[in-house]
């Protein structure tokens, strides 16, 4: 079984001492606010501005952000194979000697350091999506505004499955079993990574505008169902998608202009 590697090791979010590597003065991050669990579930919230890396912190924004899935999303409920959201701190490397505190729980402090295989400024938000064995799971981003070069950051890919992306895309970090031929990743079942253990996770880049990321999660497993978290960040502001009346606009825009030559 799957357990979501942010939800079994909760204590995560504890005492940052060293600041992030290659992060901008802000990026936006994807800052859910309620979820519907369940088979067919889904999860709410707006992009936030993060103006301390080192903590999450920020201000939301206006925008929108929407996830739907045909699978099953998990609940917010504490317990080892939850969601999490407006959690207050980044995925970042962890450092040798620090105390993880969380809920009231300690542990530590940490005899070696801990490095994460993400792209800095990912915030602690995730929503954890379960496909069953031998199932196909489609999820979808709706942004709610126009995002250039989103980053999809996940966890925990088990060794039978793979996701499919429509989009060309790089691998900017990951763990070392991580494997991508085309448009699909996967595990390639090389080696193991504390704290993902024999599953894979990382950061992809994508190039260019969306309003929208869709991808299919395939298990092939027979016995054995997968979940895994998903967050989107940029390192660009959202732009706001044009409104109907304003497209109705310049397209009559458009024809008098063909009009007068």
């Amino acid at each position: 079984m799957n357990t979501s590697f942010l939800s079994s090791t909760r204590a995560l979010p504890l005492i940052f001492s060293l600041p992030l590597c290659g992060i901008a003065n802000a990026a936006w991050t994807t800052n859910f606010e309620s979820v519907t669990p369940g088979v067919g579930g889904s999860a709410a919230g707006v992009w936030r501005e993060v103006t301390n890396p080192l903590t999450g912190a920020g201000s939301d924004t206006a925008f929108a952000v929407n996830l739907t899935t045909n699978g099953e999303v998990k609940a917010v409920d504490g317990s080892s194979l939850t969601s999490r959201i407006d959690e207050s701190f980044p995925w970042r490397d962890l450092n040798a000697g620090e105390i993880l505190d969380y809920e009231g729980s300690s542990i530590g402090p940490l005899p070696f350091a801990v490095p994460l295989p993400f792209e800095a400024g990912v915030n602690g938000d995730f929503i954890n999506i379960q496909t069953e064995a031998g199932g196909a799971t489609v999820i979808t981003f709706t942004f709610g505004a126009t995002i250039k070069d989103p980053m999809l950051s996940f966890t925990d890919i088990e060794v039978n499955s793979t996701l499919t992306f429509s989009n060309a895309f790089s691998i900017v970090s990951s763990t070392p079993n991580l494997s991508a031929t085309g448009l699909v990743i996967g595990n390639n079942g090389f080696g193991a990574t504390p704290p993902f253990n024999d599953e894979a996770a990382g950061s992809l880049q994508f190039t260019g505008n969306f309003t929208e990321l869709e991808f299919t999660v395939n298990n092939s497993s027979s016995t054995m169902e997968d979940r895994t978290g998903y967050v989107v960040t940029t390192a660009f502001a959202p732009v706001p998608e044009p409104t109907p009346l304003a497209l109705i606009g310049l397209g009559c825009l458009a024809f008098l202009r063909r009009q007068r030559w």
